[in-house]
């Protein structure tokens, strides 16, 4: 989210917003009840004749607002706008912290090694299982990878485990850009369905063991 910090982009902001507040929202109804311009949020209310409270909240650079929400009194309404500022506020540190961290990890470049396994788990009525090897490693961002085998054990009807049969090509080399993954720049967009993430095998002296995938196929 791109912060709102000149005063006069929040105040033409402001004017937008007042525009499509409901018609009978009179002189001060106009007015917000709460602003804060590092977030772009304005909140307005209108009290009805029996008291019960409509609040309209505005957040980021947004015309239409977040939400319309009727209450019993205004002490509910002020509940309810603080902990949806808070949490609005938790969800934009988090994003930065994130952002901060992801750049971080484009500026070391990935952690892959030759020989590594990437693992692909797609589908929609069925559960599929792709393996891939790295086989070069082209700058920080970029690796080389090809498609393996792998060894699939029935469990049940239509459905069992597998895992990679490292060194087994069954696919032609392809160049792909790493990206951040669940655990750490091991993330490889194959195409618009398959994204693969590194798997960890296991250590057993000079032998590495993968965990079996269950897989599942659809009749």
């Amino acid at each position: 989210m791109s912060q709102i910090t000149q005063s006069q982009e929040f105040a033409d902001l402001l004017k937008a917003r007042q525009a499509t507040l409901p018609i009978y929202f009179k002189n001060k109804d106009r007015l917000p009840i709460h602003s804060n311009p590092e977030l772009g949020i304005h909140v307005f209310i209108y009290t009805f004749s029996n008291n019960r409270i409509l609040m309209i909240g505005f957040y980021n650079k947004r015309i239409k607002s977040n939400f319309n929400y009727n209450f019993a009194n205004e002490a509910e309404a002020l509940k309810f706008r603080n902990q949806w500022e808070n949490n609005i506020h938790r969800n934009t540190i988090a994003k930065k912290e994130r952002q901060i961290k992801e750049k971080a990890e484009r500026a070391a470049g990935h952690q892959l090694t030759v020989g590594d396994v990437l693992m692909a788990c797609w589908g929609w009525e069925q559960t599929n299982i792709d393996y891939y090897q790295v086989t070069h490693l082209i700058g920080k961002q970029t690796v080389e990878l090809r498609k393996i085998a792998s060894e699939q054990q029935e469990t049940g009807y239509l459905q069992g485990n597998c895992v990679p049969r490292k060194d087994h090509f069954i696919g032609d080399p392809m160049i792909r850009r790493i990206q951040p993954g669940a655990n750490g720049m091991n993330s490889a967009r194959i195409d618009d369905v398959r994204h693969a993430e590194k798997i960890e095998p296991i250590k057993m002296g000079d032998t590495e063991v993968f965990k079996p995938v269950n897989w599942s196929s659809y009749a």
